[in-house]
């Protein structure tokens, strides 16, 4: 038994690419990624051992929080970049977390607050982790 060709009807042929581009349009309107303005966003800092010859650090930490909940954490000494990794981050009720897969660093834990005008990110126990750049 043989199947004759068939051609597809031209207004068929329209119907089909117009509903292919509409549900390319619906499907990427819904995908639509929310906006993160947590406050934490930017980069911040810590500065180690200071050069008493030059007031420069010689040793730096340095936190970049990016608004995907991702972020790059480096180290310097005099200047140039010593080690570098990933981390990832999350917030809730204040607190945050900052976890580094890949390394042996533990994770952390900071809350945010303003001292003196400055922002700064302190420990569970207090001490500064870092000050807003």
């Amino acid at each position: 038994m043989q199947v004759p060709n068939q051609k597809i009807p031209t207004k068929l042929k329209r119907t089909y690419a117009f509903l292919a581009i509409l549900a390319i349009l619906l499907g990427s309107n819904c995908s639509e990624i929310p906006e993160n303005t947590d406050p934490v966003l930017g980069i911040w800092y810590k500065a180690g051992t200071i050069s008493s010859t030059t007031n420069n650090p010689i040793t730096k930490e340095e936190w970049i929080f990016n608004d995907v909940y991702l972020g790059r954490y480096q180290v310097y000494t005099n200047n140039e970049v010593t080690f570098y990794t990933d981390f990832s981050w999350e917030q809730e009720d204040g607190l945050y977390t900052l976890k580094y897969p890949g390394t042996e660093k533990n994770p952390q834990q900071a809350r945010m607050v303003k001292m003196e005008a400055q922002e700064v990110l302190q420990d569970e126990e207090g001490n500064v982790l870092a000050l807003r750049e």
